[in-house]
């Protein structure tokens, strides 16, 4: 299942407007340590008609709440706390043809260390949205960013996303 974060600047493209929540544990970190360095990567796969796109400026916001991933809409999802990370991503169209395709695609970095040490303080996992403004190419469309979700295949675990934290003592 890819995740598609967009917006649209042309109204009747609706619902062409969609962001991705996505929660991590941070159990692993021992207690007592100090996150130095916390990026979320994900894999980009591909984009809305990368012919016609331009780049898009993807926004990470932390969020206090739990949700429920079955039962969560654009009308119930929890409201975002703070923005705390923003990262242009380019349009991406590849060659699906390439053997190494999977290999060969981007992985887009959001710097979320401070983010990370407020959930490791509050015992809590991190939960983070992400979202773009972005008006679009032309007449405000083809918006859209996918990425792999973590139900990516379990012979290709690399294109998960995933938090890189590294910790210190304090």
């Amino acid at each position: 299942h890819p995740l598609n974060i967009q917006n649209q600047g042309h109204m009747g493209d609706w619902p062409c407007v969609a962001r991705t929540y996505i929660t991590f544990p941070l159990s692993a970190v021992p207690a007592g340590k100090l996150i130095r360095s916390a990026k979320l990567v994900m894999r980009q796969m591909g984009g809305s008609n990368p012919a016609d796109a331009v780049f898009s400026m993807i926004q990470v916001l932390t969020v206090s709440e739990d949700w429920n991933e079955a039962t969560i809409t654009w009308n119930n999802a929890p409201l975002a706390k703070e923005n705390v990370a923003i990262t242009r991503v380019e349009v991406v169209d590849p060659d699906w043809t390439d053997p190494n395709v999977l290999q060969n695609l981007p992985s887009i970095t959001w710097d979320v260390s401070r983010a990370a040490q407020a959930a490791v303080t509050a015992q809590a996992p991190l939960r983070l949205a992400l979202y773009s403004s972005d008006w679009g190419s032309g007449v405000g469309i083809n918006t859209g960013k996918y990425f792999y979700s973590s139900e990516a295949d379990d012979y290709i675990p690399f294109l998960r996303p995933k938090l890189v934290i590294e910790y210190v003592d304090p």
